[in-house]
């Protein structure tokens, strides 16, 4: 029996590694679909808040799907509405840019320090910051490209949700599984529910920054703030970079470090103040764990695998923490929050 066990580890790496490949290779297909469940999952309590105030169904249901239509819309019309004025401004960015290099070239040998000219202007190339300004805005544009399936798979999913719980209940058989699977779908509707609320207000902040500062484009930075807020522990940081750097290029270092201090307060006050208490119960899972589920989820489904890394790898966690053979990736991942509870309080 011994002797098997390295087989078997084998044989499940090597099916890991199967379904992974799989996974990548049908992205196209299964990224839309994410997409779908999130926006359903994030609309869900809307729905139900309608049916608990003796909304009929049929129009509660209506009313979530154009909730869902002009949020949607809004977002991929300002980006789609916003390229055409980004793409005008590049030439004069391009040039801000090498003024800047050069400047900080002419300082640097007027300090008496050795530095060659080709290191200083390769920094500011505006080639490389271009390129990857329009691979990551066309990363978005393909996400944002389906909303019509996209549209059409939330709003059967949302019909159906009223249901679900009771249809697993069913298959399942009840349980004490059931019940904890149960929980822990709730804590990823919780967590897709208050992050919702908590990146539409820091994409207001975001864009009421950039318009108090005079940044180019302030809506659609809020708009760009508000989806990549979705993304753990590093979107928010990323969603500061092009503002930012517009405002060095525009206007100095008076207000790049405004409009960087603006973005600060606003992620530290939501992220680690605001939002924590509005969660409630957290998902479990360790900072290194968020880290490397955005970075393995983005890798595998792209910007909409790196927008629902979180909730993607709570589902894992769920599916593999009863596992007599896998439980110990669950204890990995992060704590129980479940366990948390039955334990009670440890002090104060």
């Amino acid at each position: 029996m011994s002797a098997s066990r390295p087989v078997v580890i084998l044989v499940a790496l090597a099916a890991l590694f199967f379904v992974i490949g799989g996974l990548r290779a049908a992205s196209s297909f299964l990224g839309p679909f994410l997409l779908a469940c999130f926006i359903a999952a994030a609309t869900a309590p809307f729905l139900f808040w309608l049916r608990r105030k003796g909304v009929p169904g049929s129009l509660a249901l209506l009313a979530a799907i154009v909730l869902d239509v002009m949020a949607l819309f809004a977002v991929g019309g300002l980006f789609a509405g916003t390229l055409p004025s980004v793409t005008r401004r590049l030439p004069y960015y391009a040039t801000r840019l090498t003024e800047l290099g050069t400047g900080l070239l002419d300082a640097l040998r007027e300090a008496g320090l050795p530095v060659r000219q080709t290191d200083v202007l390769e920094v500011f190339d505006p080639n490389v910051y271009i390129g990857f300004g329009t691979a990551f805005l066309r990363g978005f544009g393909g996400a944002l490209s389906d909303l019509t399936i996209v549209l059409l798979i939330s709003s059967f999913i949302l019909a159906e949700a009223p249901d679900l719980v009771e249809k697993f209940r069913k298959i399942a058989q009840g349980g004490d599984r059931v019940d904890r699977v149960a929980r822990g779908f709730e804590d990823v509707n919780r967590y897709l529910e208050v992050k919702s609320v908590t990146s539409f207000l820091t994409g207001v902040l975001a864009g009421l920054v950039c318009l108090l500062a005079g940044v180019d484009f302030p809506f659609l930075w809020g708009a760009l703030a508000f989806l990549l807020n979705f993304i753990p522990t590093i979107g928010s940081i990323l969603a500061a970079i092009p503002p930012v750097a517009l405002a060095l290029l525009e206007h100095g270092l008076g207000t790049g470090v405004l409009v960087a201090g603006g973005y600060l307060v606003i992620n530290f006050g939501i992220g680690n103040i605001w939002e924590p208490r509005w969660m409630g119960r957290t998902l479990g899972l360790s900072p290194t764990v968020v880290l490397l589920a955005m970075l393995f989820w983005g890798w595998v489904f792209g910007p909409v695998g790196a927008l629902l890394s979180a909730p993607l790898t709570m589902i894992v966690k769920f599916a593999v923490a009863d596992s007599p053979e896998l439980g110990w990736i669950a204890d990995f991942m992060g704590h129980d929050p479940d366990a948390d509870e039955d334990a009670g309080p440890q002090g104060t």
